[in-house]
C-alpha cells in the first residue's frame, strides 16, 4: 500500500479477491472507524479507501451519506 493508514485501520491481505459488496461494506467500515479530525472529517478518507479496497469513491460516498 502506498498511503500510510491510521493505526487502527487495518485491511486484509486478499482483499481484491473478495466481492465488491464486501470490499465497500469493509471500506466503510474502515473510515468510520478510523476517527475524526477536529475539523470533523474522517482520518481515513474515501479517496484512500478507493485505492486501498479497489471501490468505487462514489459509491463510498452515496453509502455513507445513506443512500
Amino acid at each position: 500500500m502506498s498511503a500510510s493508514l491510521p493505526p487502527n485501520v487495518s485491511i486484509p491481505d486478499d482483499i481484491l479477491t473478495r466481492p465488491r459488496e464486501e470490499r465497500i461494506q469493509l471500506a466503510i467500515a474502515a473510515i468510520r472507524g478510523s476517527g475524526t479530525k477536529p475539523n470533523g472529517d474522517p482520518w481515513y478518507s474515501a479517496r484512500q479507501a478507493e485505492q486501498h479496497f479497489g471501490v468505487p469513491r462514489t459509491s463510498l460516498g452515496r453509502r455513507l451519506q445513506g443512500m
